[in-house]
């Protein structure tokens, strides 16, 4: 890791006096038989102010973000890594520590030696992952090009969301084994970009309940003993299980895990990767820090390395797909260009391109405008050859204790941390050609548009002007068929009345009757930002830029807005 950066980042920890660093839960505190009982006093009423902050702070950690599941994820740590600071002093934090603290900002409560995290600055962004493969598949840019990245700002943290059914994408690896992504982040700390991508591996349901009866038993034999008096309070409850797998949020089948690494943006290798699976009373950690490896006994020393090695070899699509994930920031930067005499001489009008989305549940919604290029041969599957990073084997950076100074790779004075000239050969990943499948069930975001529009003729602007507008945003989310319509497409809007009055316009409006019919409906406090959220969740299936229509089947469509409204409501702003 970068330790420069780090030790940077976290000096203000260094301002904490030694006896406040430690867990004091267990035995006295030395200095305070020399303090006097006014001070004593004081002492009590001072540490009632601050407890007082951090319960503050941890419920607003709780309740902010956007509430994807790469924003939550940031917040469980940061709410994690505070809760430790402010129980057990700063030397218990749990080892994704080392991997995550660069996505959040330590800081102390004013007027205080009190730390606290709290997530970096966040931008969010809602892509597909078929049509970002498209363009990272193409001619049009060089997907092992990292140069760009050193061009994003620094210490904010970049949320990538995918949109619609989670299970519309999938990668295969070489025994046929299936994972999913959900979102990926990432964030610049100098010539460091870190990452992390959130996603799972798709067990059959055999797997998944044999799993559930033959729950390991948590060991505190590898555990340090400064945090083993933190940890156990919380393992004995559980009667030291690891718990079942935790699933992906929009699964039932998926195991979520969270995969990282921290690379370096100059010489393009691999500082650092970190795998984590997830139980309901625990992290299961493999991580390639050679200070994890450095143990006595060579025989356990080789078997946790072979560990390590077998299960991100098993994870290979996941890191793999992590690899590609870099050219996310161009994608959404990139689009095709076209003179305005084209425009005119194609018979089009020159307008101004409205932006989709508008307020939502607890966000603001804005689409990145691009000109769409419909390829009607292209493969549903189609063949990635991701990009290929190095690791760094000659010798890894060892941390000194605050004070302290060692030597550089060149002998030079270097604080905080010595370099250790070792060889690590069982860090290297070995550049093998892989080929990541591609499973898509949507071939074709816009397919018969003018026979859609002509069934359902700009219906919801010619309704809206007729329709009261009310105060109140309650009302019913909708989804709505249009019975003369072959394919699966669906209306999804709002109304401020019931969905089966806003069924029976819109069968009005097309002049046949009865040819809408209400499928499904969700009363909501507010709808209108609530129908934001779902059509910037469904984007991936909407039929036309200008229309509220939809091309899934039902089932997607309602598990996307089912799975949105509980999302909504897991927010209290």
């Amino acid at each position: 890791m970068n330790f420069t950066a780090k030790e940077k980042r976290l000096s203000v920890l260094t301002e904490i006096p030694y006896f406040a660093r430690l867990d004091h839960r267990k035995g006295k505190l030395n200095f305070m038989s020399n303090l006097s009982k006014s001070q004593r006093k004081e002492l009590k009423v001072q540490a009632k102010k601050i407890t007082e902050k951090y319960i503050s702070l941890m419920k607003k950690i709780k309740q902010s973000g956007a509430g994807f599941q790469v924003d939550k994820f940031i917040r469980e740590l940061a709410y994690e890594y505070t809760h430790r600071f402010a129980s057990s002093g700063t030397d218990t934090q749990p080892l994704n520590f080392n991997y995550f603290e660069s996505f959040c900002n330590i800081k102390l409560f004013s007027n205080t030696n009190a730390p606290y995290c709290v997530p970096a600055k966040e931008i969010d962004h809602l892509f597909n992952l078929t049509d970002y493969f498209d363009y990272y598949t193409s001619d049009k840019i060089d997907n092992t090009d990292l140069s760009s990245l050193m061009e994003l700002p620094e210490c904010t943290t970049f949320h990538f969301t995918t949109n619609g059914n989670i299970s519309d994408f999938s990668i295969l690896n070489s025994k046929g084994r299936e994972f999913l992504i959900s979102g990926f982040s990432m964030i610049r700390r100098n010539t460091s970009l870190h990452w992390y991508l959130i996603g799972g591996e798709v067990l059959t349901t055999e797997e998944w309940n044999l799993q559930s009866t033959n729950q390991e038993k948590i060991s505190m034999d590898t555990v340090d003993k400064i945090k083993r008096t933190f940890l156990e309070e919380s393992i004995k409850r559980n009667n030291y299980s690891a718990g079942s797998f935790v699933e992906l949020d929009g699964t039932t089948s998926a195991v979520r895990t969270i995969i990282s690494g921290e690379i370096d943006l100059i010489k393009k290798e691999y500082l650092g990767r970190c795998l984590m699976t997830e139980t309901d009373n625990s992290f299961n950690i493999i991580c390639d820090d050679p200070e994890i490896f450095l143990i006595d006994d060579e025989n356990e020393r080789q078997n946790m390395i072979s560990l390590m090695k077998e299960q991100i070899n098993h994870a290979s699509p996941m890191w793999d797909l992590a690899n590609s994930m870099f050219q996310l920031p161009s994608y959404f930067a990139y689009k095709i260009s076209v003179t305005k005499d084209i425009v005119i001489a194609a018979g089009q009008h020159v307008k101004k391109i409205k932006s989709n989305g508008g307020r939502g549940i607890h966000a603001q919604y804005k689409t990145v405008s691009s000109i769409d290029i419909i390829d009607k041969n292209s493969p549903v599957v189609r063949q990635i050859i991701p990009a290929f990073y190095k690791t760094n084997i000659d010798g890894h950076w060892r941390r000194l204790p605050n004070g302290s100074t060692g030597k550089g790779i060149n002998g030079e004075i270097e604080p905080g941390r010595t370099w250790v000239k070792t060889k690590s050969e069982w860090r290297e990943i070995k550049n093998e050609q892989k080929i990541i499948y591609i499973k898509s069930s949507i071939e074709v975001a816009k397919l018969k548009v003018f026979e859609y529009e002509k069934n359902a003729k700009s219906v919801s602007e010619n309704t809206s002007r007729n329709t009261t507008k009310k105060n109140s945003k309650y009302g019913e989310l909708y989804i709505l068929r249009c019975t003369t319509m072959k394919d699966e497409i669906y209306k999804v809007g709002w109304t401020s009345g019931t969905s089966i009055e806003r069924a029976n316009q819109l069968s009005s409006a097309t002049g046949i009757p009865i040819a809408f019919v209400v499928v499904d409906s969700w009363k909501h406090i507010d709808a209108e930002a609530l129908e934001k959220s779902v059509h910037a969740m469904l984007e991936p299936y909407r039929v036309n830029d200008r229309r509220e229509f939809f091309k899934s089947n039902y089932t997607s469509i309602r598990n996307i807005i089912e799975s949105e409204i509980k999302r909504s409501e897991l927010i209290i702003l």
